[in-house]
C-alpha cells in the first residue's frame, strides 16, 4: 500500500493524494522512484546552490522490516537512479560504495553489524548485486574508520563488521587502496582537506548510512556519514580543529557539498535497525523499519531527524548541521517542505537521545 501526497508549488496549502493498493505494482513503484532519481547531477548543483524540488525528495519505504528483504527493495530504489545516470553521462560508470564501517571519535573499535553500529553487509551486497547487473565494471567497497588508515587495521574493521565474509560471493571488492591526495573546497570553515583514493577515483558514490543518534551532532546519517572519506586519524585532527559542535557541523555541511558537488551522488539510509541513545557506536538498537533513498543527504537527513523526533521535531533544536545548510539556502529545513514519494505516513519515533543531550 501506497501513498503519495503532491505538493502544489505555488500554493502550499494544496495536495493532490494518489493512493495506490496494488503493493507488487512495479509501474507503481518506479513511478515513486522517477522523483528520487530525476534531480540533478552534482555538477547542476555546482551551478544552482538553490537545489531543486527534484533534489531535495526524499524515497521512504515502510516495506523493509528485516534483511532479508532488503536487497531487492535496495536494488529497486537504485536502479531507476542508474538509468538516470548512465543518460546524462553516456558511459558506464564504475561504481563506489561508501560505507560507513567504524564511526567512532574517542573510542574506536569495530563493530558486528547487529550492534547497528555500522553498515550492514546486506546493503553492500544488494548495492553491489545492482551495479554489476547494470555493467558496472567494478564496484569498491570503502571506508576510512576513525583509526590508522593502513590495511592491517581496517581488515580487521572489515572482518568485524561482517564485510570480508560478505565480499567473498565476489559481488565486490573491499578497498585496498590506502592512499589519499589534498582537495580544495569553497567551503566557509573547510577550504582543504585529504580525501581517500577510493572516492576520488569513483565515477559514482552510494553513502550507504545509517540512522543513529550522535552524542556531539545530535544525529548521525547521510551527511555525518561523509566523514567517512577523511583518511583515519586525521578525524582527531578535524575534532581538534572544530571542537565546538557549531563549527564542527560547519564543517559537516562543506564536506558534504563537497561530495554532491564532485560526483553522481545518491545516499541511502539503512533504518531497518536504527541506534538510540548514546550513539553513534554505544547506543541501543531500536527497530524502525525503513529504508531512505535521496539524491541529497541533506534533505535525507530533514527526514531521518523526523523520524528520530516525532513531534519535537517542531519544538527543539537537534541537529546543527541542518540549521545551518538550510541557512545556506541548500534545502528546506522544515520537514513538510521535504516531498516524500512512497509511504507519506511514515511512523515517527521519540528515540532516547545521547546522555550528552
Amino acid at each position: 500500500y501506497y501513498k503519495t501526497v503532491i505538493n502544489d508549488p505555488t500554493d502550499k496549502t494544496k495536495q493532490t493524494t494518489k493512493t495506490h493498493t496494488n503493493e507488487k505494482s512495479e509501474e507503481t513503484f518506479n513511478a515513486m522512484l522517477q522523483g528520487v532519481c530525476s534531480g540533478q547531477s552534482g555538477s547542476d548543483v555546482k551551478q544552482n546552490k538553490m537545489m531543486t524540488a527534484a533534489m531535495s525528495r526524499v524515497f521512504h519505504c515502510l516495506n523493509s522490516k528485516n534483511y532479508v528483504e532488503l536487497g531487492q527493495l535496495l536494488a529497486d530504489g537504485l536502479k531507476m537512479n542508474h538509468k538516470v545516470m548512465q543518460n546524462q553521462k553516456g558511459f558506464t560508470p564504475e561504481f563506489f560504495v561508501c560505507a560507513k564501517l567504524g564511526e567512532q571519535v574517542l573510542d574506536v573499535m569495530a563493530k558486528n553489524p547487529d550492534a547497528a553500529a555500522t553498515t550492514h553487509p546486506a546493503f553492500a551486497k544488494a548495492a553491489a548485486r545492482l551495479a554489476l547487473e547494470l555493467g558496472a565494471s567494478s564496484v569498491t567497497l570503502a571506508d576510512s574508520p576513525g583509526g590508522p588508515f593502513n590495511e592491517k587495521y581496517v581488515a580487521v574493521v572489515y572482518s568485524t563488521c561482517g564485510m570480508k565474509t560478505a565480499a567473498k560471493d565476489g559481488l565486490f571488492a573491499l578497498n585496498e587502496d590506502f592512499g589519499f591526495a589534498e582537495v580544495h573546497t569553497s567551503g566557509i570553515k573547510l577550504k582543504t582537506l585529504n580525501v581517500i583514493n577510493a572516492f576520488l577515483q569513483a565515477d559514482v558514490v552510494l553513502d550507504l548510512c545509517r540512522l543513529k543518534t550522535h552524542s556531539l551532532t545530535g544525529m548521525s546519517c547521510a551527511v555525518k556519514n561523509l566523514f567517512g572519506i577523511i583518511p583515519g586519524v586525521e578525524k582527531f585532527q578535524m575534532h581538534s580543529n572544530f571542537p565546538e559542535v557549531g563549527n564542527f557541523s560547519e564543517m559537516l555541511v562543506d564536506l558534504a557539498e563537497y561530495a554532491t558537488q564532485t560526483k553522481d551522488f545518491i545516499a541511502v539510509c539503512d533504518a531497518v535497525i536504527s541506534m538510540e541513545g548514546n550513539g553513534p557506536s554505544h547506543g541501543i538498537p531500536k527497530k524502525t523499519g525503513m529504508i531512505l533513498v535521496s539524491r541529497s543527504p541533506f534533505s535525507l537527513d530533514v527526514i531521518g531527524e523526523r523520524i528520530m523526533r516525532g513531534a519535537k521535531t517542531d519544538s527543539t533544536a537537534f541537529v546543527r548541521h541542518l540549521d545551518i545548510a538550510s541557512g545556506r539556502g541548500i534545502m528546506p529545513r522544515n520537514w513538510q517542505d521535504i516531498e516524500v514519494l512512497g509511504d507519506t505516513d511514515y511512523e515517527v519515533f521519540d528515540f532516547t537521545p545521547p546522555d550528552t543531550g
